[in-house]
């Protein structure tokens, strides 16, 4: 059987796991507490933290007050009763503060080309697909690929309109780049020859 994601599992600890929570510190960003959530887990996978108990430790210590007091229920408890305490403390404090995904939606059609277009393209995939890979059995990569192409200039749009979000997502990101440093280049030197 898979394994359960690592917010869900509920695994063994290092016998020195006390002073390694310690060493965690992951600044809680209000802007984005999915993003400091993956930050966040990570930092307790590396260093081998696996009970619910002390992952619920170290989110504790990394979250600020006004935060914890959305799950002071699960705070309280005792490590026996604590088989789920981490992830139901994540549930509860990202439908609380976290996205919701109508304001996703709205961020994503609001984003404009001011970089590269896989940056955009990337700007979207993380405000409409909350899957971890993205687009693993869900239906976003159209709803991301009609947003990134409407962003896109013309030129970039019809060099990527045949990508497959889904399968093909780092192709197109790079694809478009190319196309669009190309089509810069090229409105750059004309610009320069009409001058000269």
């Amino acid at each position: 059987p898979p394994l359960p994601p690592y917010s869900e599992a509920n695994s063994a600890d290092p016998a020195d796991v006390n002073v390694i929570v310690d060493g965690i510190e992951v600044p809680y960003d209000v802007t984005d507490p999915v993003y400091w959530f993956r930050r966040l887990e990570i930092r307790m996978q590396t260093v081998g933290i696996g009970s619910q108990f002390w992952k619920r430790v170290a989110l504790e210590q990394n979250l600020p007050p006004e935060l914890c007091a959305c799950i002071k229920e699960y705070l309280i408890l005792e490590q026996s009763e604590a088989k789920t305490v981490y992830s139901d403390c994540k549930k509860t404090i990202l439908e609380n503060y976290g996205p919701k995904p109508e304001e996703n939606i709205a961020k994503a059609q609001r984003i404009t080309l001011t970089g590269t277009p896989s940056e955009a393209g990337k700007q979207i995939r993380e405000l409409i697909c909350q899957k971890t890979p993205h687009f693993k059995d869900c239906c976003c990569s159209a709803i991301v690929a009609k947003h990134w192409r409407d962003v896109l200039p013309p030129e970039v749009r019809y060099s990527v309109a045949s990508f497959d979000l889904q399968t093909q997502f780092d192709n197109a990101m790079a694809h478009a780049d190319n196309v669009y440093r190309t089509v810069k280049a090229v409105a750059t030197a004309s610009a320069a020859a009409s001058v000269a």
